[in-house]
């Protein structure tokens, strides 16, 4: 089955809209835990390696709208954890007990072992990759408040930050949002900016004459 729902993202992805989510559920509550952990590494190896390694697979019409279904079915994953979590705190009010009814209820053990295994950067990515930019800075967002719920340090939230500031800045300039751009060239400017940073801004910029320019010395610098 898990075959079939695979073929079929690629084969017809509006069908898979309808078909995919219920069928991988259903797979997934009948499989043991080495099928979902081999399911789990080869969907993150689809989006990794088919689409965000491939940039030019979204100038076909196929590629976004395959992008499309996969950032829905994670959407829909979610929505059914959440949903599934919230019916056993309402019905079960015992911790252990509710603790029990999680691991025997295979639809939802499954789903969420199969969550904790998609890297929400990567949707992101696969999101901002398809045009779907609001839906790219969400994710984002919900990285960031996974974060903050594990209570990390400061300083771990500000290297975060820095870490995905140029990424973030690509999406809201997509979104023409420029005085979040501006915002995010302020963060940028309180830290010594890499070639990297100010190629990303020279695009954001479209300063051409200076993205070439960077671009000459990071091949430059690469050849050392």
């Amino acid at each position: 089955m898990f075959e079939v729902c695979y073929k079929t993202i690629f084969s017809d992805p509006k069908l898979a809209h309808i078909i995919f989510p219920s069928l991988l559920i259903l797979s997934l509550s009948y499989a043991d835990s080495k099928t979902i952990e081999k399911f789990s590494t080869h969907f993150r190896s689809m989006i990794q390696n088919k689409f965000l390694l491939n940039p030019q697979y979204f100038l076909f019409e196929l590629g976004p709208q395959v992008a499309e279904l996969i950032c829905f079915l994670y959407d829909f994953l979610v929505d059914f954890d959440k949903s599934r979590k919230k019916a056993h705190f309402f019905m079960v009010r015992s911790l252990v007990l509710r603790n029990r009814v999680n691991r025997f209820d295979s639809e939802y053990s499954s789903v969420s072992t199969l969550l904790k295994d998609i890297e929400l950067l990567d949707m992101a990515k696969l999101a901002f990759a398809s045009g779907s930019h609001h839906k790219a800075l969400s994710y984002i967002e919900k990285k960031f408040a996974d974060k903050l719920e594990k209570k990390l340090s400061d300083a771990a939230l500000d290297a975060f930050r820095q870490e995905n500031l140029e990424f973030i800045m690509r999406i809201y300039s997509e979104m023409g949002d420029e005085d979040s751009v501006k915002g995010c060239r302020l963060i940028a400017n309180t830290h010594m900016p890499t070639l990297e940073s100010m190629l990303s801004t020279a695009f954001v910029e479209r300063n051409s004459l200076e993205a070439l320019m960077i671009s000459a010395q990071l091949l430059r610098n690469d050849n050392r």
